[in-house]
């Protein structure tokens, strides 16, 4: 991914600029007011220093910025920009997935949840007390639950502890709807940007939240 591409691809939705200047590039990102302004309140600024050859991106919250993730190069760095920006102003939930959680609400063996992640995502993204490389992973522990991901790096990812059994699959759902949103978005992007193990790993946590 280029920034032409960038442009291109979230065009009237945000305002982005591009900056250079004091040994450093800066692309800045907020999403337009309806009368096409941009709200200034939050966004995102990916920085290269053009000295130290990293690009760093950051959420702003009106005054203040959080790093969020260091790339070695720019390309993975305008992905991870574009996958937070798809991740926080546009992922809905919508009223397949709102009824889908009422369902896991109501559940009382494991079992009925197992079941309802399967009939709505690939058995490849969640676990029962297993670890499985890229994927959700649910351990049951005495009469609570813990969900995790666990990275194709083979890093165990917290994402909740110790919750009561319709907490823990409601989470894993919705962590198993984010990895099949973000494996579509970037089925366009990947095959033009050779991305690493650990780049591919680092714009999913990004979009992941975690």
């Amino acid at each position: 991914m280029k920034f032409i591409d960038l442009e291109n691809t979230i065009s009237g939705k945000y305002s982005v600029k591009k900056r250079e200047g004091n040994g450093e590039t800066v692309i800045l990102l907020y999403p337009n007011n309806p009368d096409g302004s941009p709200n200034l309140d939050g966004g995102y600024h990916l920085v290269g220093n053009h000295s130290e050859k990293d690009w760093k991106l950051y959420e702003i919250q009106r005054d203040k910025k959080f790093l969020k993730a260091v790339f070695p190069r720019e390309e993975p760095g305008l992905l991870g920009l574009y996958l937070a920006v798809k991740k926080v102003y546009e992922h809905k939930q919508s009223d397949f997935d709102r009824e889908m959680k009422n369902k896991l609400r109501n559940i009382n063996q494991p079992g009925e949840g197992i079941d309802l992640l399967e009939q709505q995502f690939d058995k490849n993204l969640f676990s029962f007390n297993k670890e499985t490389e890229g994927a959700i992973t649910i351990f049951q522990e005495g009469t609570e639950f813990s969900v995790c991901y666990i990275s194709t790096l083979g890093e165990c990812v917290p994402i909740t502890k110790n919750r009561p059994l319709q907490s823990a699959f409601s989470a894993a759902y919705n962590y198993c709807q984010l990895l099949t949103v973000f494996s579509e978005l970037l089925k366009d992007w990947k095959g033009s940007l050779q991305l690493t193990l650990a780049e591919e790993e680092k714009v999913k946590r990004i979009f992941l939240g975690k």
